[in-house]
């Protein structure tokens, strides 16, 4: 499965209320693997990030937004409740063919 369908169940399952969980897997420039495991209770998007399998921190989102621009559509996590002050680019891709 990659990205854009695992966003695409993201999005379904919110709207629709469903519980579910996707690890989002990246890694860095130094090769570091990064998790942002996301896991929706119905209600909102926790995410629980770690890199090379250590916790980093743990934030909450009320919404996942979906911008499309000329270039690529951006998916980006909203509304926090926790520690993170601001919103949360979580995947950009880009649309041109």
């Amino acid at each position: 499965m990659n990205s854009l369908e695992s966003e695409e169940i993201c999005r379904w399952s919110r709207k629709n209320k469903i519980e579910d969980e996707i690890d989002y897997v990246d890694y860095g420039k130094e090769g570091q693997r990064g998790v942002r495991k996301l896991i929706f209770d119905g209600k909102q998007i926790n995410v629980s990030p770690s890199l090379d399998g250590k916790f980093i921190e743990e934030c909450n989102f009320q919404d996942i937004m979906f911008e499309i621009k000329i270039e690529v559509d951006k998916y980006i996590l909203s509304q926090c409740t926790g520690d993170y002050n601001t919103d949360f680019e979580l995947l950009s891709v880009s649309n041109k063919e």
